[in-house]
């Protein structure tokens, strides 16, 4: 079983530029080293190595593939979704044209079977009717 044990922080250095700045913010950051290693890990105040970087990449690029994934399935899915709509649509106007042409013929069909002349000659015609003689119109006073 290791030990941990803090290294003690290095004093500041007064230099300039980006290396500078760098080991200026290295300093401030204390850094855990076995302590069995003693300083000479310590030397470049370095915070301790991950084991796996590349595990992290790899889990990032997963994660950002599956965003991608889901993001483009999401929306193949909304465009098949409004397709099946527009299909049902136009199936339904379709059929709203056919019953509207439907009750056109029929409302022609009506008014035909209703017509007078037509109903005078179907009462002659099949069922031996006659007009009423003047005689036999009574009136009600």
């Amino acid at each position: 079983m290791k030990t941990w044990r803090a290294q003690p922080r290095t004093p500041k250095r007064a230099a300039r530029g980006t290396a500078a700045r760098d080991r200026v913010a290295a300093d401030r950051r204390r850094v855990v080293v076995p302590a069995r290693m003693g300083r000479a890990a310590a030397k470049e105040d370095a915070p301790p190595r991950d084991p796996a970087p590349h595990w992290r990449a790899w889990m990032a690029a997963a994660e950002v593939a599956a965003s991608l994934a889901a993001t483009m399935s999401a929306f193949t899915w909304l465009r098949v979704v409004a397709i099946d709509l527009s299909y049902r649509v136009q199936e339904r106007d379709r059929e709203i044209q056919s019953l509207a042409e439907r009750r056109r013929a029929l409302a022609t069909e009506y008014e035909m079977l209703r017509a007078p002349a037509r109903l005078e000659r179907l009462a002659a015609d099949s069922l031996g009717l006659v007009p009423p003689g003047p005689d036999q119109i009574r009136y009600l006073r």
